[in-house]
């Protein structure tokens, strides 16, 4: 671990110190203190801290030195001041440029302290922009730029990235393929019950192939990871914990090696703790890792529960791993007994990319909205240094006439905008921390990599740069503007160029009109998405959701947990209030749930890719009842619906067309279950469909098992209640507990919790895009109102001898906004044409419209128009209250 400080602070305070003993002794205090912080505290901390002091005393020296108040110092000797006037010091290169740097510097905070409401609302719009895009691109280098903690992560690739495989493909693999070093396999999703620690609490384990952790190139914080042979069927029982585990529940114990831990009812020795915040592939939190043996005779050998996971072998490219993987695709069938769809896509690709998934859309068109939101307030401060170059034409026009060249009084415009831009950005750096953390509330809990994401030292430096990439680019235009010219003009109070003049005031109306362009992107944007939301809400899921509570039991056991499940049923059902208890394996649209292949009795089929599929659910008597879902024909599933029973289906409406159309399902057999070829099963049932993944997506076959006839150790318990759901989650842990002490309850959530949940990432993006919006609406107003005061204010003459030659108040009103809703106009129509393009990124996040429905489109344009009309109204309304006597007698 290296102690060494942030490099971007440490030379921003070298910087700003007095080249010399005290240069030295700071940051050698300093970076002795980050040391013993490092070690003490660790890096994170340690960076955070000196980030925060170096910056501090920077600024601090800075002010000093731009004041006089530290002198410059050279030499070995501390102290020794080397006066200003010395020729040594004039004759270095840069000299020069650095005094007049300063000269500028001084000069900047001087001129900001005599108009300290013009450098206010500069600072603070570019507050809200930087701190934006500063809070954004936290989200982004934390979720999709951080690489993992592994050796050479380039290298680690997903292999069948589109789906899980088994692991006979994994083992086929290892063998066959040269284009990797090494093939694993990582199964995850196997919630676990943990006894043994402070109370039963359910954990997320994942199953991993003995050379997962050396493939990753992964050193546990403690401990060791498997060794070859420990994933075998009769190998011993390992476990790897989470750092989290071992800090939470074992209290940090350094003795935990070789200490046995209980996991559904099986005891595991602890041999490792994984290192700090070590995450896997997008999945929000595993606390567990377990062998998973790669044996013929394991269940897991030709089902589809593990990513297979390779390192490239040196020299070899994810060109060349897919060319080889498709290539073995055929003698993959073959040896499989497989038909022809079978792995017909073979997409190897990196495991970053796998992790982050939609994700990545999702985070790049935020960044893009919030960049919009960052040069609406670019245009914003671009109109004020132009309106401020105005009102210091005389300054300007003096300095000139005393020889000071146009060159030098740019750059020191482009000073003033820069040092603001700095000062911007500090602040917008205090806006992104509080961002940063209202970012992470927002997005969906299943974000690959949150607890990653932090203002970190690249975070810190895009910061930096962006606010010198504003101060340079929107203060350039204003600043050439502001010194061309007539210096008579100027003298005799007349317009120079960027002031008074149609080129400043042209200037002006561009900044103006990509203002309103940029919000009518977001705007428009934003008002997809509320109506996606809206469409989302009116979609009936197939299931009542109200008054349903759920929550998650792990009971091990095989047909002895069907039994348990049975009791706990019992005792929750005869609760006060609840009028319904059932269980499922898994609920509809919160989990997805296993694939079966499914075939009609006597059905001549060679291999499983021939068969229809369909989602599989195993559920208990009185599931349907519960959530009411409708029985189209047939019967539900009953209590005598048990092992040793004739196995019996129920089917929905979409498995039934698909296997049996224009035919009468019920009575007829269906065969195979899950893989097994010589299961049959009696169709007792046609239910409604429901949607099963998300409120957006329709269509899907379902097969339903009972639960007693296919006993699981995880269930989900769904509760209907005659009031608040939540009310019931500590009667229904009492009446568990009661039952069975050490089965713990996790994932509590009521029916429409879930429902939220399930339109979060929509959700995510409405709010987001419409905060931007709202943002970029009001400083494009703003700025359109700045500049028709502005306008007013240089024909307030003329208007008032209009007035007093007979021009009606309505008239003019009329024509200064009608130069406002100009300018606004070609904004909404650029803004639209650009709309068009742009919110086609938003294709994959709508539902119920298109990217271009046109409604949208028309009410947001016009709503725009309008309230711009309403900015311009206001100053050209004031101006007619001018007194025409008082204008006359100043003529």
């Amino acid at each position: 671990m290296s102690s060494r400080p942030p490099r971007v602070f440490e030379w921003f305070l070298g910087a700003c110190l007095p080249p010399g003993s005290t240069r030295e002794g700071v940051l050698g205090d300093l970076a002795e203190i980050h040391r013993r912080r490092v070690m003490s505290h660790g890096a994170g901390r340690a960076d955070l801290k000196y980030s925060g002091e170096a910056f501090s005393l920077g600024i601090r020296y800075l002010w000093l030195r731009i004041r006089g108040a530290v002198p410059d110092q050279t030499g070995p000797d501390a102290g020794d001041p080397a006066p200003s006037s010395s020729p040594s010091r004039a004759k270095k290169p840069g000299g020069r440029l650095l005094a007049e740097l300063l000269q500028d510097l001084r000069f900047a905070f001087r001129s900001f302290l005599q108009r300290p409401a013009f450098a206010l609302a500069t600072i603070l719009t570019l507050a809200l922009g930087i701190g934006a895009n500063t809070a954004v691109f936290a989200v982004i280098q934390g979720v999709l730029l951080r690489p993992f903690p592994f050796e050479e992560p380039d290298r680690v690739v997903a292999i069948w990235a589109d789906r899980f495989a088994g692991n006979r493909e994994v083992v086929f693999l290892r063998e066959n393929a040269t284009s990797f070093e090494t093939v694993g396999a990582w199964s995850p999703g196997w919630g676990s019950a943990v006894t043994d620690i402070e109370r039963p609490t359910q954990l997320e384990a994942a199953r991993v192939s003995a050379n997962f952790f050396d493939l990753l190139g992964l050193r546990p914080a403690l401990g060791r990871g498997f060794l070859p042979g420990e994933d075998g069927p009769d190998g011993p029982g390992l476990v790897v914990i989470s750092h989290d585990l071992w800090q939470n529940e074992l209290g940090s114990d350094p003795g935990v090696l070789g200490r046995s831990l209980t996991v559904d009812r099986v005891s595991y020795e602890i041999i490792g703790v994984a290192p700090p915040g070590f995450g896997l592939f997008g999945v929000p939190r595993h606390d567990l890792w377990m062998p998973l043996p790669l044996d013929p005779g394991d269940w897991t050998w030709n089902a589809g529960v593990v990513q297979t996971i390779g390192r490239l072998a040196d020299g070899s490219t994810l060109a060349a791993a897919n060319l080889e993987t498709a290539g073995l695709a055929p003698r993959m069938r073959d040896a499989f007994g497989e038909g022809e769809s079978y792995a017909t896509e073979t997409a190897v690709i990196p495991v970053q990319e796998l992790a982050v998934g939609d994700t990545r859309t999702m985070l790049l068109l935020l960044l893009g909205a919030v960049a919009f939101v960052l040069l609406i307030a670019g245009a914003n401060v671009g109109s004020l240094l132009l309106a401020r170059a105005t009102d210091r034409r005389r300054e300007i026009a003096l300095r000139m006439s005393l020889g000071a060249g146009r060159r030098r009084l740019v750059r020191q415009l482009i000073t003033e905008s820069s040092v603001l831009s700095a000062l911007g950005g500090a602040a917008g750096l205090g806006a992104a921390f509080l961002g940063v953390r209202t970012l992470v509330s927002l997005l969906p809990g299943d974000t690959p990599r949150l607890n990653q994401i932090s203002v970190d030292g690249p975070v810190l430096l895009g910061c930096l740069l962006v606010s010198l990439a504003v101060g340079l680019f929107f203060g350039l235009a204003p600043a050439l503007a502001a010194t061309r010219g007539s210096l008579e003009n100027s003298f005799r109070g007349g317009d120079v160029r960027g002031g008074g003049t149609k080129g400043g005031t042209r200037l002006r109306g561009t900044f103006v009109t990509a203002q309103i362009a940029l919000a009518m992107i977001l705007v428009t944007g934003s008002g997809l998405m509320v109506r996606t939301i809206q469409n989302l809400a009116a979609v009936d899921p197939g299931f009542r959701t109200e008054g349903v509570l759920t929550f998650k039991l792990q009971i091990p056991g095989g047909v002895e947990s069907a039994i348990t499940y049975d009791e706990i049923r019992r005792r929750i059902g005869a609760l006060p209030g609840v009028t319904a208890a059932t269980s499922t394996l898994h609920f509809p649209i919160k989990e997805i749930g296993w694939t079966a292949h499914v075939a009609r009795e006597g059905e001549i089929f060679t291999t499983r890719s021939d068969l229809a599929t369909s989602l599989y659910r195993s559920v208990d008597p009185g599931f349907f009842e519960a959530l009411e879902i409708p029985l189209l024909q047939g019967r539900l599933f009953t209590e005598e619906d048990r092992v040793g029973a004739p196995e019996v289906v129920v089917v929905n409406r979409i498995l039934a067309e698909t296997l049996f159309p224009g035919e009468e399902p019920i009575g007829r057999k269906i065969q195979p279950l899950l893989g097994n070829p010589d299961s049959l099963a009696t169709v007792v049932g046609v239910v409604g469909a429901v949607h099963t993944r998300t409120l957006a997506t329709t269509g899907e076959a379902v097969l339903y098992r009972p639960a007693a006839q296919v006993p699981m150790a995880g269930r989900t318990l769904v509760l209907r209640t005659d009031g608040d759901p939540l009310s019931m989650v500590g009667p229904a842990r009492d009446a568990v507990w009661s039952v069975d002490p050490d089965v713990p309850m996790s994932e509590i959530a009521s029916g429409s919790q879930i429902l939220r949940v399930s339109v979060a990432q929509p959700r995510t993006i409405t709010i987001l895009l419409g905060t931007f919006a709202g943002v970029g609406i009001l400083l494009g107003l703003v700025g359109l109102y700045g500049i028709m005061n502005y306008v007013v204010g240089q024909r307030t003459r003329e208007i008032g001898i209009r007035i007093a030659l007979g021009a009606s108040a309505r008239s003019l009103v009329r024509s200064v906004v009608g130069r406002g809703l100009a300018l606004a106009g070609v904004g909404v129509l650029i803004g639209l044409a650009a709309s068009r393009l742009l919110v086609r990124f938003l294709e994959g996040f709508l539902f119920g419209l298109e990217a271009t429905d046109p409604l949208t489109f028309a009410v947001l344009a016009t709503g725009l128009l309008a309230t711009a009309a309403m900015a311009a109204w206001i100053p050209a309304r004031r101006a007619t209250g001018v007194d025409p006597a008082n204008t006359l007698r100043e003529e």
